[in-house]
């Protein structure tokens, strides 16, 4: 199987810019996970046929129930993630 690519931008308009790059080099958003914490953030990776994991931050989004509910998966902490990573690469 090959390698998961990880690709991580913090700027305020990273999940745009991470999309459009994908696009251009033919990934289909459903091979692509967006991990974040901010609900427009995931709204908009989700509505783009994007995979979605909501990240709690507790100095992030004040609507962390909607960032749960919106996103495939919900963590506390990205650290939880390889629990959640063989169902959501098996969910194409």
């Amino acid at each position: 199987m090959e390698q998961p690519k990880i690709f991580r931008y913090d700027t305020v308009d990273s999940t745009n810019t991470v999309c459009k790059s994908l696009a251009a080099q033919g990934v289909p958003p459903r091979q692509c996970l967006v991990a974040e914490d901010s609900l427009y953030a995931l709204q908009t990776a989700a509505a783009a046929g994007y995979r979605t994991v909501g990240i709690f931050d507790a100095n992030g989004e004040a609507d962390q129930q909607g960032l749960r509910n919106a996103a495939e998966v919900y963590l506390t902490s990205l650290a939880r993630l390889p629990a959640h990573w063989e169902r959501l690469n098996n969910e194409n």
